[in-house]
Order: structure tokens, then sequence, then C-alpha cells
């Protein structure tokens, strides 16, 4: 029989290669959204506008691949999926498809799959309250709830 502190490091390790793999993942994604860059082809103020407003595409790519944290980047790379989807999506449909477009539609999804299973976990993780582990009993948020019949007074 294995120690438990053992199973418990193999446990940590396999949770923290399929978290990396699906930050791999985010950030595959992230890098295949295509970035337009522009050099100015002068130094006039609109010409130096109109190149950090189209480059400012790739530091937001740059920023979120090495400066936020996972879910940033997963939430990220899904959005950069749906707009992948969605194109996808209208090129099956079209008659004169001979399948590929199917098959990059099924990769997609499988991949936005993943990417929402590793977002939902994230958020399942921040939910844990801090104190779970010795007993102690989570914080109810205050919300702005009113009732039905509140709200229909006016």
């Amino acid at each position: 029989m294995k120690p438990p502190f053992l199973c418990l490091g193999l446990l940590l390790a396999v949770l923290a290669r399929s978290a990396l793999a699906a930050d791999d993942l985010a950030s595959e994604v992230i890098r295949s959204e295509p970035i337009a860059a522009y050099n100015p082809t002068n130094n006039t103020e609109e010409e130096l506008n109109k190149a950090a407003s189209i480059n400012s595409g790739v530091r937001l790519q740059y920023l979120i691949l090495h400066e936020a944290s996972e879910e940033v980047r997963v939430c990220y790379a899904i959005r950069v999926l749906n707009s992948q989807l969605a194109t996808a999506r209208r090129i099956a449909a079209t008659p004169n498809d001979d399948g590929r477009a199917k098959r990059y539609l099924a990769e997609l999804l499988d991949k936005r799959t993943k990417l929402a299973k590793q977002f939902r976990a994230i958020q399942d993780h921040k939910a844990e309250p801090a104190g779970a582990a010795n007993g102690s009993q989570p914080i109810r948020s205050q919300t702005n709830s009113t009732s039905s019949a509140a709200g229909s007074r006016r």
C-alpha cells in the first residue's frame, strides 16, 4: 500500500498537469487569432494614432499571454473560439463544403468544451471558501435582491 502522502502527491501532479494542458490550450487558441500589425508611413499625428490603434491588438494579445491570469486567458480563448466557430459554421453550411469545415468545427467545439470545463474549475476553486478545510462557514455576500412584489410598487 502506498503512503497517503504519495497518493496525494500523485493526484496533485495529475491535476497540475491537466490545468497546465488547459492553459496551454488557451495560449494556443489565443495565438491562433489573426492580429494585424501596422508600421506608420510617417510621423504625423494621424499616422501615429492609426498605428497605435491597429497595434493595440498585438499588445493585448501579448498582455493576455504573458501577464494575465489563467482565468483571463481561458475567457479570452473562449471568446476567440466563439468567433472562429461562427465563421466555421457559416462555411460548413455551404453546399460546396467537402467536410473539412465540419471537421474543423468539431475540433473547435472540442477545444471550447475543454476550456469551458477549465473555466468552471477556476470558478469553482474561487467560490470555495478559504475556511472550508477547517469547517468554518462561508460568508454569504449581500446581493441587491428585492422581491417581485417590492419591485412592482411604483
